[in-house]
């Protein structure tokens, strides 16, 4: 676990917006090459914070993260460590639900779950996607007070079926 959180540090994760006739393509990099591109629906933003993009949809919330953890981490280790590698943005979480998908053609997790805000320990329900692209393993973090995680759960799905990987 401490290898994993220590290659978050060393990870750089990239992002910029180009505009396109239908939406916004987000051009993620992992290492300093190009990971893989996703298209944004139009009113949706992205920003950059530390390692993190952040993805801003149209209401602003709820809170959406997107990083990576580097290469040769397990899609299980992932799955069964996630309460760590959340805990910047959920704390205590626990899955109450895992469900096998796939992205970008590969296998992948949607976790469903809660814990606590990071920031205020307000209650908080999560959604979190862990998925391989180019042998690095990503996670994407919905999370928020209510019901806000599940509401965003179909069009952040729909999002993450436009990755496109980089060659």
């Amino acid at each position: 676990m401490k290898r994993i959180l220590m290659s978050l540090a060393g990870v750089a994760l990239v992002a910029h917006l180009v505009g396109c006739a239908t939406g916004n393509s987000l051009s993620v990099s992992a290492n300093g090459g190009q990971a893989f591109q996703m298209t944004l629906p139009d009113g949706w933003k992205s920003k950059q914070w530390k390692y993190k993009t952040i993805l801003v949809p149209p209401t602003e919330y709820p809170h959406i993260q997107l990083w990576c953890l580097g290469g040769g981490v397990p899609l299980k280790k992932a799955e069964a460590d996630i309460a760590k590698l959340v805990k910047s943005e959920v704390i205590k979480f626990k899955t109450i639900k895992s469900r096998d998908i796939k992205i970008a053609g590969a296998p992948g997790k949607l976790l469903t779950g809660r814990g606590l805000e990071a920031d205020d320990q307000d209650p908080s329900r999560a959604k979190i996607f862990l998925f391989t692209v180019k042998g690095k393993l990503f996670i994407l973090c919905i999370h928020g007070e209510g019901d806000e995680a599940a509401k965003m759960e179909a069009p952040v799905s729909k999002i993450l079926e436009t990755i496109e990987v980089a060659d």
